[in-house]
């Protein structure tokens, strides 16, 4: 699906997880308070919705709700998929960028990342993605490991819908561009990396 698509879905999903979240904490209180004796052992099922409490409780604070929702969806989907995601975005570090530009970067990063993890039969599957701000710049940094043998330099896509899938990169250029940023991309040691500079304007 398209970014746009992606976006829709992630947010029902995401309000979804949120509710699911609030109702097995409170299970959880319920729980705690029925038990009486200081170390008694935790039940199996309560052990169990621990782990699922702590598997949910990774939401991301980034000062942008939009993408604080594509960073969570993203590492659910890439857990369900055997690939390690780790983000970290300084809370407020986009704060200049509106909302839907905020989105077409990073779902579309995330996608093009997933998608690439997705093609690996051996070795690791990692997606690491930073933000931040150096005095004053401000840095987007995405980096996936890739497919061995894939064509290197190859960024076209395999899909059928190529109208669709061919434009993320241009889409964030072109988002990049809009608020006088730059973007380097290095294809090199099995991984992709996507660097993105904001200067001061």
């Amino acid at each position: 699906m398209n970014a746009y698509e992606y976006y829709l879905n992630m947010e029902e999903e995401h309000l979804q997880i949120r509710k699911m979240y609030h109702e097995m904490k409170n299970q959880l209180m319920i729980m705690g308070d029925q038990e009486t004796e200081p170390g008694e052992q935790k039940s199996d099922y309560r052990q169990i919705m621990e782990e699922k409490l702590e598997n949910i409780n990774q939401f991301y604070h980034t000062g942008s709700k939009s993408l604080d929702m594509l960073l969570f969806d993203g590492k659910m989907k890439a857990k369900a998929r055997n690939i390690e995601f780790d983000a970290v975005v300084s809370e407020g570090c986009l704060s200049f960028m509106e909302e839907e530009d905020i989105n077409i970067i990073f779902s579309n990063a995330i996608i093009n990342a997933i998608e690439a993890c997705e093609k690996i039969k051996e070795g690791p599957r990692q997606i690491k993605i930073k933000a931040g701000k150096n005095l004053n710049d401000t840095l987007v940094y995405v980096k996936n490991t890739v497919c061995q043998d894939r064509e290197k330099g190859s960024l076209s896509t395999k899909k059928k819908n190529k109208i669709m899938h061919g434009i993320g990169l241009t889409s964030i250029q072109e988002c990049v561009e809009k608020y006088g940023g730059y973007i380097s991309i290095r294809d090199e040691d099995g991984t992709f990396q996507l660097a993105i500079l904001f200067g001061k304007e």
